[in-house]
């Protein structure tokens, strides 16, 4: 076998090379890591399908519950199918995100705090 300068050989630095890529690779797709990607391509997206600032402005203001509602729905319902898709699709990434973080955290308590 080859060695370098520090002793190891290229078998075992070719070796740890795809352990390390193997580990990467199950980090960068793990459902809770694939979930992330998501929300941030689709907030990215309804920015720019939306004008954010414009609808913030024609609010009718943070106090008043039931106007925003009001607002709320005939902004969804006046939009475009994709933002609206956009929308939905954020509701149901958030929830299976947040569905899997108290599931951890459930696990974590019953597991002694040991992940």
């Amino acid at each position: 076998m080859l060695e370098n300068k520090r002793g190891e050989s290229d078998l075992s630095k070719g070796v740890m090379r795809r352990i390390y890529a193997v580990w990467f690779l199950k980090k960068i797709t793990s459902p809770l890591w694939l979930k992330g990607y998501i929300a941030i391509i689709l907030t990215w997206q309804f920015g720019v399908q939306v004008h954010v600032a414009s609808v913030l402005h024609n609010a009718p203001g943070a106090t008043n519950l039931p106007k925003n509602l009001v607002f709320l729905t005939r902004a969804f319902t006046g939009t475009d199918f994709m933002v609206q898709a956009i929308i939905i699709l954020g509701f149901v990434t958030g929830a299976l995100f947040f569905r899997d973080m108290i599931g951890r955290v459930g696990y974590q308590h019953l597991s002694g705090g040991r992940a």
